[in-house]
């Protein structure tokens, strides 16, 4: 059956969607279409040329001056809204500008080549004068308006629109951020590469391959040109390790089933009841504050989903512990592998500054200690 790759919209976290893309195309997958939303469509844009290689390399000189401020000045107005609050996130909005987007869409984005291309191509718009969300083919994109097209569908609602002929449009997302309807509109199978964890009660096509994060990798508008060979190399880890049937998000290990990770937390928790009793915050039976109250805080802190699983929760401690003793990401591990690693690094003692990091410390290493 013929393959759609679906690109969901990220803005910066297109860059580890490049590298959820590089772990696809070693599997050498039979494309026939190209679709996407905001960065997404940028992305696909450059499949299509298949000249990726310049993407990346883009990546890692390509910032947005003031994206970080304006995100977290986002957070702090959804948390409290105030007026000054307001004022800072306005401040940070005037401050941002579409023209490095629009001189990269300009200079690396070449229409006569992905009108030639095999794959076909596609991207979504919201049209803003008419207040409807519209998915265009290659086909329904006047000749020479690509660019604008492009440019349009990655206008996150803080820009200004796009007009072309006449009309507003803005980021495509405000419609449909995953818009694989559009592969399945051509009797396709969707390849879908996301940049988001899955929400709660999301239901995407059962055929469908899926890419992505379990936990969340950037803000939308953090371009840091530092940090991305970093997320490329994080989306081609987990990637890989999706198409390859491994487990795990930050490390690679060989598959565990659900009933392995729960007599796995049950030993290292249940061994110590009395131990993680004072961060259960239950009277009664130990072992069921540890399972109600204590394990869910600890998915929140991991930034696991509310329905997280029992081999997510461990996987998740075990991976916290091995980013906090640094342990290496490329070797593919065993549980008991991972665990011996862990050991052999006991003597090492990161600061202690989180409820997680204490539970993380009396897991690994038997002991109590307080927050620093």
């Amino acid at each position: 059956m013929a393959k759609g790759l679906v690109l969901e919209g990220g803005g910066a976290k297109g860059s580890y969607q490049l590298g959820l893309f590089r772990a696809l195309q070693e599997t050498h997958p039979d494309i026939d279409l190209v679709v996407g939303t905001s960065m997404g469509a940028l992305t696909g844009a450059f499949i299509v040329q298949g000249n990726t290689d310049v993407l990346a390399d883009i990546w890692q000189k390509f910032s947005f001056e003031g994206g970080r401020e304006l995100m977290l000045s986002l957070d702090e107005a959804k948390k409290t809204p105030d007026i000054i609050r307001i004022a800072k996130t306005a401040r940070a909005a005037l401050n941002m500008d579409m023209a490095p987007l629009k001189e990269l869409i300009h200079r690396h984005v070449d229409e006569e080549k992905i009108r030639a291309s095999k794959m076909d191509y596609g991207l979504v718009v919201y049209n803003l004068s008419e207040g409807k969300t519209e998915y265009l083919y290659l086909e329904d994109i006047p000749e020479g308006k690509l660019h604008q097209y492009i440019l349009a569908s990655c206008a996150y609602p803080i820009f200004p629109p796009v007009r072309i002929d006449g009309k507003l449009y803005v980021d495509g997302g405000v419609g449909n951020n995953l818009p694989y309807e559009m592969v399945l509109a051509k009797g396709m199978e969707p390849v879908i590469l996301r940049t988001n964890p899955p929400k709660k009660g999301e239901k995407l096509p059962k055929e469908a391959l899926v890419l992505g994060p379990a936990r969340p990798v950037a803000d939308t508008m953090h371009f840091d040109a530092d940090l991305a060979p970093y997320r490329m190399q994080q989306g081609y880890r987990h990637g890989r390790r999706i198409i390859m049937g491994y487990d795990g998000l930050d490390y690679t290990f060989y598959p565990i089933s659900e009933k392995e990770a729960f007599r796995r937390l049950s030993e290292l928790f249940f061994a110590r009841t009395e131990d993680f009793r004072y961060l259960a915050e239950v009277k009664g039976s130990g072992e069921r504050g540890i399972v109600e109250n204590l394990w869910p805080s600890l998915a929140a802190d991991l930034g696991l989903s509310e329905d997280y699983s029992y081999k997510a929760l461990f996987i998740g401690l075990m991976e916290a512990r091995g980013n906090m003793l640094h342990l290496p990401k490329d070797p593919f591990y065993t549980v008991e592998g991972f665990l011996k690693a862990l050991d052999e690094k006991s003597h090492v003692h990161p600061r202690v500054v989180s409820t997680l990091d204490r539970v993380l410390y009396l897991l690994f290493c038997g002991k109590r200690l307080a927050i620093e």
